[in-house]
């Protein structure tokens, strides 16, 4: 299944539309209000009327927990750059609630059976926040592939991919095709 194939929402929904789209994926209820400006007792209302419960524990991941270990590095990195193609420069300026749905649909269609557990929801919206907030970025590796590395944690020492060593200067950030050189979007510089 390519992320071309993927159903992508029209535009213009209403924050209730969006919401609900939000409950039936188990977003926290704190990013669902973040992105739709509904109060919490309407959030709540319609976890009940959608899940016949009420939302789950509002607790988000930590970065480092998703970044933490070779397995979870990788599994970061495979879904953020799913996360990064889909939403083009969107994914430096905001969440993009509807990209990130459907980067995490892919990125659970692409993993094969005995991989360890799936990001939760939570998980792939802190990664994209990261991401808009500039704190993570993409490193490039000789074995072909892009990791994720954060600015306030210890940098790995190898890829998650391959194991080979990242000595200094070995590898560097990747630009991706909508940055330019200085890092800045296209899409949001002047003149």
């Amino acid at each position: 299944m390519s992320a071309a194939s993927l159903p992508r929402p029209a535009a213009g929904h209403s924050e209730s539309d969006l919401a609900a789209r939000m409950i039936l994926r188990w977003f926290p209820l704190p990013v669902i209000r973040l992105h739709t400006g509904l109060p919490s007792d309407a959030v709540r209302e319609l976890y009940r009327q959608f899940h016949n419960a009420p939302p789950p524990p509002s607790v988000l991941p930590q970065i480092a927990d998703l970044l933490g270990t070779t397995g979870s590095a990788r599994q970061a990195s495979i879904f953020l750059g799913h996360y990064a193609r889909m939403a083009g420069s969107n994914a430096y300026r905001r969440v993009d609630v509807n990209a990130l749905i459907v980067s995490h649909d892919l990125h659970l269609a692409s993993q094969a059976p005995n991989t360890a557990a799936a990001a939760t929801i939570a998980a792939a919206w802190v990664l994209g926040r990261e991401l808009r907030s500039r704190t993570i970025s993409f490193k490039a590796c000789e074995c072909g592939r892009d990791h994720l590395v954060h600015d306030e944690m210890a940098a790995s020492t190898s890829c998650p991919y391959c194991g080979a060593s990242l000595a200094k200067g070995r590898a560097a950030v990747h630009d991706h095709p909508w940055r330019d050189s200085t890092g800045v979007d296209s899409a949001v510089r002047t003149g």
